[in-house]
């Protein structure tokens, strides 16, 4: 179907498209009990459907997780698909260059005017470094709403939260919270 459409694919992709703000992932998933999901309607300049987004984060971690871009528009559902956490995906589809034919997370999933679906790498992440170990959720919103287009009514960027219904999300963070405050010296 969008081999077919591939025009119509590229316009809803390049279109402005507009998500409630905040997206809130919040329920277990019914078939996955390890994992929550969610998801949030988006209206497009150029609509292909009825049209969402939606996020499963695997085993509660802000570095497992695969967001969605999908439609009732095609059959499989899924019209882009960042996917963080879980390894390589192997592309096996006609004429893809020997670089491409493994992919590693994170990964961002694009049909092909030929109708297939393809994994690429993400654009400004050193794959060599341990940058796609720290792709949380929140860079993984925040890119694919830039990626698609994504945004709100009143122009801000597009907000994420993860908040399973009866848990505290407490994030741990490195940072020192004393960090540039002086202490009086104890003997003055």
């Amino acid at each position: 179907m969008v081999r077919e459409a591939y025009k119509d694919y590229e316009a809803n992709l390049a279109a402005e498209k507009i998500v409630d703000s905040p997206f809130v992932v919040q329920s277990i998933k019914q078939n996955h009990p390890s994992s929550h999901y969610d998801e949030a309607s988006i209206t497009s300049a150029a609509p292909l459907g009825e049209m969402c987004v939606a996020c499963e984060i695997r085993n509660m971690s802000p570095f497992n997780y695969s967001f969605s871009y999908k439609t009732d528009w095609i059959d499989d559902r899924v019209l882009a698909r960042l996917d963080v956490g879980d390894g390589t995906h192997n592309n096996r589809v006609p004429g893809i260059p020997l670089e491409e034919t493994s992919v590693p997370t994170p990964q961002i999933h694009l049909y092909r005017n030929d109708g297939y679906f393809v994994a690429y790498r993400i654009d400004g992440i050193d794959y060599e470094s341990d940058e796609p170990v720290k792709f949380d959720y929140y860079k993984g919103y925040e890119y694919l709403c830039g990626r698609l287009n994504i945004g709100c009514e009143n122009h801000t960027p597009p907000a994420f939260y993860f908040q399973p219904s009866g848990r505290l999300n407490l994030m741990v963070s490195d940072a020192d919270p004393n960090e540039g405050v002086e202490f009086p010296a104890e003997n003055e």
